[in-house]
């Protein structure tokens, strides 16, 4: 009798686990596109689950992106089911103001983008500027003789979120653009406490930039307006640029000689060259011409004859140095010749 009772006590237990719901949870109250929430509910394996709230933006890889139209940006919100226990997905897409950090954005939380010429500059001519930031492009034009103060124009339906906190002089991840119809000594982009800038620097005035070599690696760049520019580059600089920490140097596949422009002075030539000055041009590291070889020494070096010490292979004339001494090169045929018939005469 009391295993009867013992059975059927595990039916109705059994039973009443089958009966339990999981409750669905949002934290934002549902369909809230303007506050970035947190759902908790049923998936579609019967699972469940926790999503929250996420952009997507036109052209993202590996998202919705794909079902948007050039411009615009949306909001992935999960909402509870009317069944009170499963999760669904809602691809909502924001208005003019974007999407950032989970919601659609409000005119308040945004500010306009602004391009900018330096504020005393004066031009002669009209500019365009164009500006890309998450897959939106927008373009206005800086009028010459608008007869307001300053020059600037401001990108139309583009909107960035403020940063926290929304003040000083803080970098734009993502924002880029150009200047047409200008010639800038520097583009910028920049958030000024209110606004986003493109800025367009020392308009007017172009900038050839290269790489030198003095105790450490330096950057130097000659204006157009005859005044120069140079800045150490502590972690290594590579085609007029300082590079920046744990950047790793591109080494061009080709390793040919390049020309050196022909606007540096004779004497800075060999400050350009990180390698050896030779016909107006410079040949890297190693280089080997006419039976030379550019050496550490920034000359062009006699590659030398078996016998002889070395350190590389193009130090010697057979391009072999092992044990660091050159081999002759008909020696190490003969090697070679030898081992083939060894391993071939199985």
């Amino acid at each position: 009798m009391k295993t009867l009772s013992y059975i059927a006590l595990l039916i109705v237990l059994l039973g009443s686990i089958g009966l339990v719901s999981a409750e669905c949870t949002d934290s934002d109250g549902g369909a809230n596109y303007n506050t970035k929430g947190t759902t908790t509910g049923l998936n579609s394996f019967n699972e469940t689950s926790t999503s929250t709230d996420y952009c997507v933006y036109y052209g993202q890889q590996g998202t919705y992106g794909m079902y948007l139209n050039p411009g615009e940006t949306a909001v992935m919100e999960y909402v509870c089911n009317s069944d009170g226990e499963t999760v669904n997905d809602d691809l909502h897409v924001c208005g003019s103001y974007g999407c950032d950090n989970g919601k659609c954005l409000e005119r308040s939380d945004v500010e306009d983008v602004v391009c900018e010429i330096d504020f005393y500059y004066e031009m002669e001519n009209d500019a365009s500027c164009t500006v890309e930031y998450k897959g939106v492009t927008k373009e206005c034009t800086i009028k010459a003789d608008d007869g307001e103060p300053g020059n600037q124009c401001i990108l139309p339906d583009l909107y960035i979120a403020k940063p926290t906190p929304n003040e000083g002089y803080i970098g734009v991840e993502g924002l880029s653009g150009t200047f047409e119809g200008i010639q800038c000594g520097e583009v910028e982009t920049v958030y000024n406490t209110n606004r986003f800038f493109l800025n367009c620097k020392n308009p007017g005035v172009t900038k050839n930039c290269y790489c030198t070599l003095k105790d450490i690696e330096w950057i130097m760049c000659e204006l157009s307006d005859g005044t120069s520019e140079q800045e150490p580059c502590p972690y290594g600089c590579q085609a007029g640029k300082c590079l920046q920490q744990n950047e790793q140097i591109v080494t061009p596949g080709n390793n040919k000689p390049i020309e050196i422009p022909e606007e540096v002075n004779e004497e800075d030539k060999e400050l350009v060259c990180i390698g050896c000055v030779k016909e107006e041009k410079c040949y890297p590291l190693g280089y080997r011409k006419d039976g030379d070889y550019c050496s550490d020494s920034s000359t062009f070096i006699k590659q030398q004859e078996k016998e002889t010490s070395c350190e590389n292979n193009f130090e010697c004339d057979s391009n072999l140095c092992i044990n660091s001494k050159c081999i002759s090169g008909s020696l190490w045929d003969k090697f070679m010749r030898w081992l083939s018939k060894l391993f071939g005469a199985e």
